[in-house]
């Protein structure tokens, strides 16, 4: 994934961890902000 920054890239495979690519499990941004450990104004 070199084209993503390291903030993007956290944030990305934290959303493949809780599995929140599909409709019917949507994460909210402090779901994301857990599981990627940064602030929210990153995941936002």
């Amino acid at each position: 994934m070199g084209d993503l920054s390291p903030n993007a890239e956290k944030v990305y495979n934290a959303m493949k961890k809780i599995g929140a690519f599909t409709v019917y499990k949507q994460k909210t941004a402090d779901d994301i902000m857990k599981a990627a450990a940064v602030g929210k104004a990153i995941v936002a």
